[in-house]
C-alpha cells in the first residue's frame, strides 16, 4: 500500500452521520440533495467538516443517486461524476482505472470506509472491492491534491465509498439475466441489535462477453459490522472478491485471448473515542491481500504465464486536540509491503509518515486548514507533502474556495521492475511530485444547486510510458514537466421540489474540459490519453398514471489523442410493488463504438432486466 496520511476523519464522518432508514422508499428516492444541508460532515480535511464549509471541489453520490443509475457495479456509477475519468477495460467494472483532472490511473486514491485500498503492485487492481451499489450509503469524491491528507497517491483527488449502517433489518436479494448470457444474483442481510449492526452481502456474477475472450466469472462476499456506545466507536470490515476473466486487448493488440484471475482479500477494523472534552482519538487498521494470475495467451498457459502476490499492512493513530484557537491534529502512520512475482521479483519495504494539521473558523464564514507532512519508505528517500485550504461561506448551502497543495507519488512495483515483450519497467524511477491550485464555488439558489472550479496542476517528473518510434518497448520513465489546466461547471436541480406534479423529477447537468501539456516531445501511453473534455447529461422521469420511475443519461466525450467525440446513451426503468421492484436496463443505446483504455472495444448495446426483492427480518 502507498505510505501515506491516511484520512481518519473518512471514518469519524460516516459513524457521525444519523442513523437513515436504508428501505428503498419514496421518501428516500427524492432525498438527492440531502448532502448539501449545513449537518452533513464530508471527509474532504482532515478534521470532520460541514459540507458548507468544504474548500474543494466535493462529488457525493448517495444511495437514491445509485438506485437510478444504469449500472451493475460502484466501479461504473463513477463514470457519470463530472471530472471524474473512469477507463473501463471491460464491462460491470471487472477492471476500471480511476483517474481525475488529467492524471493518470495511479495518482487518485481509493478508500473503502476510510481504509485505503490502493494496490501497490498496480492501480489496475485499486478498485478489486467486493462491494455491491446496494449496499452503498453513499461514494465521496474529493478532487485536486489531496497527499496530505489521503496519501502519497492521492495527487488529483481520492474516491471514499461509504457502506451503510444502521436502518431495519432486512433482507435484500435479487436476480438479473440479460444479454450475452448475463446472469447476476446477488443476496444481503443486515440486523441491528442495540448498539450493535451487522450486514452482509455476496453476489455470483456470470456472462459470456460480447466478443471472443471478453467473459467473467465472479463472486464476491462482504462484512461489515459496527458498534456506537457513547463517544465510542468502533467498526470492521472484510471481504473478498474472485474475478476470473478474459482480457482481450487489455494490456497488448498482439494477443486477443488474453486471461487473468484476481482475488482480493481484506480486512479493516478503525476505533474513535473522546479522552476528554477537547482531545479524541482515533486509530485503524487495514491488511490486504491480492493475487493475480496472467496469461497472456488463454489456449496456452505455458507462453508467458505472471504470478503476483501483494501482502499490504497499515496501521495509523491520530489525535485531535480542539482548543479556542481551532483543531490540531497530529496523525502517525506505519505499514509494511510485500510484494513476491514471478515477473516482478520479491521484495519487501516497511514505510511510515508524520503530519500535522491545523483547522480554524476565522470568522463564522470564513474557514482555514493548513498541514505538512513527512513520508518515508525503506527504500526510497524522504518526501515532503503540504498545502492550504480556505472557503467562505457566502449564505447557507453557497461557499467559494481557493487550495493550493504539494503533493507526490511513489512507483508502483509494475513502474519499477514489469518486463514483457513490449513493455518494461524502469527501476531507477524517482517519485513523481506536483502543485495543484483550484479555485471554485458552489451556489444554492432555490432548489438548483450551480457549482463552477477551475484547477491547475504542474508535475515534475511524472511517470509514464514512453514509446520512441524505435525498436525499443513502451518504458518507464520520469518526465521533467506535465502541465493540466482545465474547469468544471454543474448543474443540479431537484425538479419536483419546485415544480410538483413535473414528469421531470431530477436533471443534472455538468461539463468540463482541460489541456494537457508536456515538454517532452515523445509519445507516452497514458497522459496523452486524457479526456479533453466531458458532457454528461442525467433525467430522472416519473411516468403519470402507472407510477413507473427511469432515467435516461447522456456521456459525451473526446480525448486527447483521438478527436472523435464518442456519445453514450444509457437508461434505466422500474417499478415498485410493495417489497418487490422490477428493473430493466439498458447500455450503449446507439451501440456506439469506442476504447476507453487498452485496445479493447467497450460493449455494444447490452439490454438487461431483474427482480429485486427487499423484506424486513
Amino acid at each position: 500500500m502507498s505510505a501515506g496520511l491516511l484520512c481518519l476523519p473518512v471514518i469519524v464522518a460516516a459513524q457521525q452521520q444519523p442513523r437513515r432508514q436504508d428501505n428503498n422508499n419514496a421518501e428516500q428516492q427524492n432525498d438527492t440533495l440531502a448532502y448539501t444541508t449545513p449537518s452533513v460532515v464530508v471527509s474532504a480535511a482532515r478534521t470532520t467538516i460541514d459540507m458548507d464549509r468544504v474548500p474543494r471541489t466535493v462529488e457525493v453520490l448517495t444511495s437514491a443517486d445509485l438506485a437510478r443509475l444504469p449500472v451493475r457495479s460502484v466501479q461504473e456509477a463513477l463514470a457519470y461524476l463530472p471530472g471524474v475519468d473512469l477507463r473501463q477495460r471491460g464491462p460491470l467494472g471487472v477492471q476500471a482505472d480511476l483517474s481525475m483532472r488529467g492524471g493518470t490511473f495511479e495518482q487518485s486514491a481509493v478508500l473503502f470506509n476510510g481504509l485505503r485500498v490502493n494496490d501497490i503492485q498496480t492501480g489496475h487492481h485499486s478498485l478489486n472491492l467486493p462491494v455491491l451499489a446496494d449496499e452503498v450509503d453513499r461514494i465521496e469524491v474529493i478532487k485536486g491534491g489531496g497527499s496530505r491528507l489521503f496519501g502519497t497517491g492521492a495527487m488529483d483527488g481520492a474516491v471514499n465509498i461509504i457502506t451503510k449502517r444502521g436502518g431495519p433489518s432486512r433482507l435484500f436479494a435479487s436476480a438479473t439475466g440479460g444479454d450475452f448470457g448475463l446472469a447476476d444474483g446477488r443476496l444481503g442481510a443486515s440486523a441491528s441489535t442495540g448498539i450493535v449492526d451487522h450486514r452482509v452481502s455476496a453476489q455470483y456474477l456470470k456472462t459470456n462477453g460480447y466478443m471472443p475472450s471478453t467473459d467473467v466469472d465472479m463472486q464476491s462476499v462482504l462484512y461489515t459490522g459496527s458498534i456506537s456506545e457513547g463517544s465510542t466507536q468502533a467498526s470492521l470490515t472484510g471481504g473478498v472478491v474472485n474475478k476470473a476473466f478474459g482480457a482481450n486487448g487489455y494490456y497488448s493488440n498482439r494477443f486477443p485471448d488474453q486471461w487473468e484471475h484476481t482475488v482480493t482479500w481484506f480486512a479493516g477494523a478503525t476505533a474513535r473515542t473522546d479522552l476528554s472534552d477537547v482531545l479524541s482519538v482515533n486509530a485503524q487498521a487495514l491488511y490486504r491481500i491480492n493475487s493475480d494470475e496472467f496469461l497472456l495467451k488463454r489456449s496456452d498457459p505455458a507462453f508467458y504465464r505472471n504470478l503476483h502476490r501483494t501482502d499490504q499492512l497499515t496501521a495509523n493513530v491520530q489525535t485531535t486536540l480542539s482548543t479556542g484557537i481551532g483543531r490540531t491534529t497530529l496523525a502517525l502512520e506505519g505499514g509494511s509491503d510485500r510484494i513476491e512475482s514471478t515477473n516482478l521479483g520479491n521484495f519487501d519495504r516497511v514505510r511510515g509518515s508524520l503530519s500535522l494539521e491545523h483547522a480554524v473558523s476565522i470568522t463564522d464564514r470564513l474557514y482555514a486548514g493548513a498541514g505538512v507532512g513527512t513520508v518515508f519508505y525503506s527504500d526510497r528517500v524522504p518526501g515532503i507533502v503540504g498545502g492550504v485550504d480556505v472557503s467562505y461561506l457566502i449564505a447557507p448551502g453557497s461557499r467559494v474556495y481557493a487550495t493550493v497543495n504539494r503533493n507526490m507519488r511513489i512507483p508502483t512495483y509494475t513502474d519499477l521492475y514489469y518486463k514483457d515483450p513490449v513493455t518494461v519497467g524502469n527501476p531507477t524511477l524517482k517519485p513523481e511530485t506536483s502543485v495543484t491550485a483550484e479555485l471554485g464555488t458552489s451556489l444554492m439558489v432555490g432548489d438548483v444547486i450551480l457549482s463552477g472550479a477551475a484547477y491547475n496542476r504542474s508535475s515534475n517528473d511524472l511517470i509514464d510510458y514512453v514509446f520512441r518510434g524505435d525498436s525499443l518497448p513502451w518504458q518507464a520513465q520520469n518526465f521533467t514537466s506535465v502541465r493540466v489546466t482545465g474547469g468544471e461547471l454543474g448543474v443540479r436541480w431537484l425538479v419536483t421540489k419546485t415544480l410538483r406534479e413535473s414528469p421531470l423529477t431530477l436533471l443534472r447537468v455538468s461539463a468540463n474540459a482541460q489541456d494537457v501539456s508536456s515538454q517532452n516531445d515523445v509519445r507516452t501511453r497514458y497522459v496523452a490519453d486524457n479526456l479533453r473534455w466531458q458532457f454528461i447529461l442525467e433525467t430522472q422521469w416519473t411516468i403519470p398514471g402507472i407510477d413507473v420511475q427511469a432515467s435516461f443519461l447522456l456521456r459525451a466525450q473526446e480525448r486527447v489523442v483521438d478527436p472523435k467525440a464518442n456519445v453514450i446513451g444509457d437508461a434505466r426503468i422500474w417499478k415498485q410493488f410493495d417489497v418487490v421492484r422490477v428493473v430493466a436496463e439498458a447500455s450503449n443505446l446507439w451501440n456506439t463504438t469506442w476504447i476507453e483504455t487498452g485496445f479493447v472495444p467497450m460493449p455494444s448495446r447490452w439490454f438487461r432486466m431483474g427482480v429485486e426483492v427487499t423484506a424486513p427480518l
